[in-house]
């Protein structure tokens, strides 16, 4: 609270002079009663506390002595210095203590509104403490509630209810705040527990985030898209129009190979630094305007990258894929063989295997169930039906049938044939028969 240029009277004041103004004012000098000035001469005068010219009034230009009903218009009430260097008892009714939170200062009432040194300001209704602004606009709980808390264990910020005692706030806990997580950081809070916090612009509803925690970025997250309430969701796009919602992880990246973005699985029960489980991320490969997608994962604490996908789009399992291969499956564990399971419905699970090169280093095919791959391929080319180590081109072990089909040239009829040797390894058949329907065989014994 400052004092008004017309507070007081010029008959109330004595040997003073109005420290807003300055002496090179005349329309104010000539309006005043200069005699009334210790020593001033009736004409007016040339110079004030030695100083001459456009002389502005400074602080200790007079004590508060020879203020009599009047204040320093230079200084507010909230100046301590100052208004303990007055004698307070000047200003009428004020009392002699002299403090900011003097009595005269704690019960000021209005019509609408309240000022208290103890409980602050109130606005439409009585001040509350505990709050520096207090303010509701009707006798309906319609509040805005300004604080500062000095508790270590409280919390200053700015609170607003609305007609049906919703309310909602911005606060800095303190640093002994119930809420651990909460202290000495600033928060958001939809206070009931069915509120939610919207995010609007353009007066369109743009990010919600429900009392349950679920997030709707372009939607209000009130339809989960598989109806598990147990789980926290993050719903991005419109769920009621034809647009699309997008995700964009992105970096500034100069060089290759560059980290651009990743999403991150992580369990927070482990107790190392690492909490990830699994990660899907990005890297420039090339050049910065090509792109790898890799897998990652962890297994008993051991991460590596599991699958990619390179920027010409073969795929890679367990490595980076050769630059040929659309898909390349790679074991990078020592000794390790690189599987794939093929399996039709509530059919037998066929395997294809790669052995490792200090395991054979052969190509086979079996079924799960057997004992040993069905087809072995040696390395050198060796074919072998039956056995593991094929020692020729073709090398057949247990009963076999060897069959083909030809044209005769001399005859354009097709011709099928068949060698066999029975399971005794006794004899060897040979069969041929003509599309005529005639048929040729001879059996050799083999002992």
């Amino acid at each position: 609270m400052v004092a008004g240029l017309y507070d007081y009277t010029a008959a109330q004041v004595f040997n003073a002079v109005d420290v807003t103004q300055s002496y090179a004012n005349p329309a104010w000098i000539t309006s005043l009663a200069w005699s009334k000035i210790s020593g001033a001469p009736a004409t007016g005068v040339s110079s004030v506390f030695g100083r001459s010219g456009a002389v502005i009034a400074q602080t200790g230009d007079y004590t508060a002595a020879q203020v009599t009903n009047a204040v320093n218009t230079l200084s507010s009430y909230s100046d301590p210095s100052w208004i303990s260097s007055l004698s307070w008892f000047k200003i009428t009714g004020a009392p002699s203590i002299g403090s900011y939170q003097s009595p005269w200062l704690q019960d000021i009432n209005g019509s609408n509104w309240s000022l208290s040194s103890v409980k602050g300001i109130g606005i439409g209704a009585n001040a509350v403490a505990g709050y520096g602004i207090y303010c509701t606009m009707n006798s309906v709980a319609n509040e805005i509630a300004l604080f500062r808390n000095t508790n270590a264990g409280g919390a200053g910020g700015f609170v607003v209810q609305n007609d049906g005692s919703h309310s909602g706030n911005i606060m800095c806990a303190g640093s002994t705040y119930v809420n651990t997580a909460w202290r000495n950081n600033t928060v958001i809070n939809a206070g009931g527990t069915t509120d939610s916090l919207i995010l609007a612009t353009n007066s369109v509803e743009r990010v919600t985030i429900t009392s349950g925690g679920n997030v709707g970025i372009g939607n209000n997250a009130s339809v989960l898209p598989d109806g598990n309430t147990t789980n926290r969701h993050l719903i991005v796009g419109p769920t009621g129009a034809s647009t699309a919602g997008e995700i964009t992880v992105c970096a500034n990246a100069t060089t290759t190979p560059t980290s651009v973005g990743a999403f991150n699985f992580a369990n927070y029960n482990l107790a190392g630094t690492s909490k990830l489980i699994a990660s899907i991320y990005t890297v420039t490969s090339g050049s910065v305007d090509s792109g790898d997608m890799c897998f990652w994962t962890a297994n008993t604490g051991s991460g590596a990258e599991r699958m990619r996908i390179a920027a010409n789009g073969n795929v890679g399992i367990g490595g980076t894929p050769a630059s040929w291969a659309n898909l390349h499956i790679y074991n990078p564990s020592t000794g390790g063989d690189s599987n794939l399971a093929i399996q039709g419905n509530s059919g037998s699970l066929w395997y294809i295997t790669a052995q490792a090169g200090t395991s054979g280093n052969r190509f086979q095919i079996g079924v799960i169930g057997i004992s040993n791959p069905i087809v072995n391929i040696a390395n050198n080319g060796n074919f072998g039906l039956g056995t593991t180590n094929p020692q020729a081109p073709l090398h057949c072990v247990g009963g076999t049938i060897l069959g083909g089909y030809y044209v005769d040239p001399s005859v354009l009829s097709p011709v099928t044939w068949t060698a066999q040797i029975d399971e005794g390894g006794n004899q060897l058949y040979i069969r041929v028969k003509y599309s005529s329907g005639i048929v040729k065989a001879v059996a050799l014994p083999l002992t």
